[in-house]
């Protein structure tokens, strides 16, 4: 069913969640604006929710099986990623920016040796070392063909290293 307003199709707005009781939870969205999104979810996570823009669009998403919450972190930040938003978790607050205005500061610095133990769609911030036989300039150029369109990459001349900002995965 579809409602109308001023004339133009809204869709209907239905959440589902269900959380057992052992922590798991499974949900299904269809129409559901991302600011209700994120609210359910810092609330199940016991994180505050911080946030000054978010995707336009609405969130269609029913999952078939029960996920942790970090595994529901990581799912939602997925979706947000594919519409250039991203959430980083800095203590008790999950804050969601847009990539293109995102202060570097505020994402989480890993060593690549560690990249592993994050979830695919943690957005994250990494230092690699250039070869002494290469360009760190050209190594950043060669690099950005392997990363989301999301991904900066910042060549760190003095040190030789490049400093990548991208998702896990």
């Amino acid at each position: 069913m579809i409602g109308r307003l001023a004339g133009r199709q809204l869709p209907v707005v239905a959440a589902v969640a269900v959380t057992d009781d052992v922590g798991m939870i499974q949900f299904s969205f269809f129409g559901q604006p991302w600011a209700d999104v994120l609210q359910w979810f810092s609330d199940i996570a016991g994180l505050s929710l911080d946030w000054q823009e978010l995707p336009a669009d609405y969130l269609n998403l029913t999952t078939q099986r029960k996920h942790t919450i970090e595994e529901v972190r990581d799912l939602l930040n997925r979706h947000l990623l594919a519409r250039g938003f991203t959430m980083v978790a800095r203590g008790d607050v999950l804050t969601v920016v847009k990539i293109s205005k995102l202060d570097a500061s505020l994402v989480p610095r890993v060593e690549p040796d560690d990249l592993e133990d994050h979830l695919p769609h943690d957005f994250v911030r990494a230092r690699f070392d250039v070869p002494a036989a290469m360009d760190p300039t050209k190594a950043a150029e060669d690099v950005k063909i392997l990363l989301s369109p999301n991904a900066k990459v910042t060549p760190l001349l003095a040190t030789r290293r490049l400093l990548v900002i991208d998702a896990v995965a």
